[in-house]
């Protein structure tokens, strides 16, 4: 009996051996039905782990190679925008001199980019003049002379209409914009209700500006 015993029990061992020597084994035995032991517990486990840990590398690999993507796509785009059509200041610089050179070129560069947008400027307002007045006195177009183009391109202001004629000796013998002057008046100046316009017979005590009424006072 107990040599029976013995020998059911090392077969139980072999067979627990035998069918927990790979995964596919426990597999087959999960689906005969088998009840699972802890070795088998412990390598569904393990087997859980390694593919989590192998998802997870995935995922971090994933990241690494957008990121890597981004960044070549942000190093194309600064390089493209930062790259000038004639580099002045990246041009290696060796003591003051080939500074003081350096940005005496950049000024010269930008006076001149001004001079030439003032020259065109001044050629398109001349167009533009040219072409008003043809459109009214078309008959007149041959007899421009430098002066009459030089005037009918010249904007000027009221301001600078009344400080010319001021140099005249003639604008001092009549009333003119500058000595010209009325009487006072004979009767008291009107006020007028600064909301509604009505007659302001009152006055506001903290800003000076005259109402009708209350409303208008409180408004």
């Amino acid at each position: 009996m107990n040599t029976q015993k013995a020998g059911r029990g090392r077969g139980s061992k072999r067979v627990l051996f035998d069918a927990t020597r790979s995964s596919k084994r426990v597999v087959q035995a999960v689906k005969l039905g088998r009840p699972e032991t802890v070795y088998q517990k412990v390598l569904s486990e393990a087997e859980q782990a390694e593919e989590l840990s192998a998802r997870q590398r995935g995922a971090v690999e994933v990241k690494r190679r957008r990121t890597q993507r981004k960044l070549d796509e942000l190093e194309k785009t600064n390089y493209r925008d930062a790259a000038p059509d004639k580099p002045l200041l990246m041009t290696p610089v060796e003591g003051t001199q080939a500074l003081s050179a350096n940005l005496a070129s950049i000024l010269a560069a930008r006076r001149e980019g001004i001079a030439d947008r003032e020259r065109t400027v001044t050629h398109d307002l001349e167009l533009q003049a040219a072409i008003e007045a043809s459109g009214r006195t078309s008959s007149k177009k041959e007899h421009w002379t430098p002066a009459v183009r030089k005037i009918l391109t010249t904007r000027r202001t009221f301001g600078s209409l009344i400080s010319d004629a001021a140099e005249f000796p003639s604008m001092h013998a009549a009333p003119n914009y500058f000595t010209a002057q009325a009487p006072r008046a004979s009767r008291s100046s009107t006020t007028m209700c600064s909301i509604c316009g009505y007659w302001g017979t009152y006055g506001c005590v903290q800003c000076g500006e005259r109402y009708c009424s209350r409303k208008c006072g409180t408004t």
